[in-house]
C-alpha cells in the first residue's frame, strides 16, 4: 500500500514537472485525492500560520 502510494505521488509530480498540460499550474495546490487542482487548506494562506511553519523548520534544521 505505502509503495503504491509513493509510486502515484512521484507519477503526478512527473507529470505536473514535465507535461505541458501544467506549465501554467505554478503557485496552485494539486489535491492528489481529487485529481485536480483546488484551495489548500486556510491555513496554507494565512501569513500568521506560514510564520510560524517557517519558523519552526528553521528551529528543527538548526538542532540537527
Amino acid at each position: 500500500m505505502l509503495i503504491s502510494c509513493l509510486v502515484k505521488g512521484a507519477n503526478i509530480l512527473y507529470e505536473l514537472a514535465v507535461t505541458d498540460d501544467y506549465k501554467d499550474a505554478s503557485g496552485k495546490y494539486f489535491d492528489n485525492d481529487r485529481g485536480n487542482f483546488a484551495k489548500a487548506h486556510l491555513d496554507a494562506y494565512d501569513e500568521t500560520e506560514i510564520d510560524k511553519l517557517i519558523a519552526t523548520t528553521v528551529e528543527i534544521l538548526a538542532d540537527r
